[in-house]
């Protein structure tokens, strides 16, 4: 779980760090467009004077507006001091690299569109949306892995489009905020029409949700329909292609060990309205149905088979050690359209944090399963917002 971001920040430091036997991502922003990963690798290694190996980081490097912004994962607690500073809620501001550039921006957060990869000339973006209390790189990682799927092994299946991650503050614990699925997904929107340029606003969208991440994509597309909504949001609707849902509790979720976890807090309405049987989030199933009337959309839900060990509080920390139970039911999950030529159900055979987690690219069995549907979705992505576009001009023709 996530703390909170503040607007706490902090000069880049020269602190020095405790070695640690795990890996820790980062996120730099403001690095100059003609930097290459190779030129930011180089740098990175002589800031650490020796103590880092080639082989102990994993970078990304992609454009974004005006400048680019990276991942860089820094295996076995190898992280030079200059980033000790950087924790959540906490950026590093000004940050010089040599070569590289300086007013350098690092957190660890990850909130609003991280970019991890993008083709040159990108023809379809694919947009994850992460889970309640997760964390926009970190959910999507396995335990013990230091890749991650979204940006180390997806793009060598879709290299023609552009990969992006969306992260927001959901966390539980101690948490002061009053957000709801309607303020996440005007977030969602807000952020998706600001990572698109003007010319490339109708450009096809897959979007990945996992758990209340779906249930936003969905708010989201609902939202953008809605009468006197920018055009900036409606060509989110009209471009959305595709959708992959992850052990999304279309009926609710299993919460009843979270409700007791929240208790007294102001997040406490957002678990309350996940709840299975919640009319907020039946009206959501009604209106999606009547509000996204792209029915050549291809949708496919994905549901857990394998209990999740609940979160229980012990001496003041919060751990997944208590009972397992099924979070979200395949019934839940499956709940996304009476059309059922609309919509394919998977399963997957791992619990509601796991199903969205993948090892290997290659002896990964479920990752070849989803990374097929994902190739799939993307390939037919440009022809069928085509096809889109046909129909409405054959409509003003008439």
């Amino acid at each position: 779980m996530d703390s909170k971001q503040s607007s706490g920040r902090r000069a880049a430091g020269s602190a020095s760090t405790k070695p640690s036997s795990s890996s820790r991502t980062l996120r730099i922003c403001g690095i100059p467009l003609h930097i290459t990963p190779e030129q930011l690798r180089t740098s990175l290694l002589r800031l650490s004077h020796g103590s880092l190996q080639a082989n102990d980081l994993i970078l990304s490097l992609a454009p974004f507006h005006e400048a680019q912004v990276a991942t860089v994962t820094f295996l076995r607690g190898r992280e030079p001091a200059q980033f000790s500073g950087c924790r959540p809620g906490h950026e590093i501001y000004a940050l010089r690299l040599d070569g590289v550039g300086g007013n350098l921006v690092v957190d660890c957060d990850f909130y609003g569109i991280t970019p991890l990869y993008s083709a040159k000339v990108p023809t379809v973006d694919v947009i994850a949306v992460t889970g309640l209390a997760g964390h926009a790189f970190g959910s999507w990682k396995a335990p013990g892995n230091h890749s991650m799927w979204l940006r180390d092994f997806l793009p060598l299946a879709v290299p023609g489009a552009r990969i992006l991650t969306f992260g927001y503050d959901s966390a539980l614990k101690g948490s002061t905020c009053t957000n709801s699925i309607q303020q996440y997904s005007r977030q969602l929107l807000d952020h998706v029409s600001g990572a698109r340029e003007k010319k490339d606003a109708y450009r096809p969208i897959v979007f990945i949700g996992h758990s209340l991440g779906g249930l936003v994509i969905k708010q989201a597309l609902v939202d953008a329909r809605a009468l006197r909504r920018p055009a900036k949001d409606q060509s989110i609707l009209q471009s959305c292609t595709g959708i992959c849902f992850f052990g999304v509790p279309h009926k609710g979720l299993n919460n009843n060990n979270l409700l007791s976890l929240v208790e007294g807090q102001q997040n406490a309405h957002l678990i309350n309205d996940l709840r299975e049987g919640s009319t907020l989030l039946h009206r959501l199933y009604r209106d999606f149905l009547e509000g996204f009337v792209n029915h050549d959309c291809a949708v496919t839900s994905f549901y857990e088979t394998q209990d999740t060990a609940t979160v229980v509080e012990e001496r003041g920390k919060w751990s997944r050690g208590g009972p397992k139970i099924r979070m979200v039911s395949m019934d839940s999950a499956m709940w996304t359209s009476p059309r059922d030529e609309m919509c394919s159900q998977i399963p997957i055979d791992k619990d509601h944090s796991n199903i969205v987690k993948f090892t290997d690219p290659q002896l990964d069995p479920t990752y070849t399963i989803v990374r097929r549907i994902i190739e799939a979705m993307v390939a037919d992505a440009p022809a069928a917002l085509e096809r889109r576009r046909a129909a409405v001009r054959g409509r003003y023709a008439r």
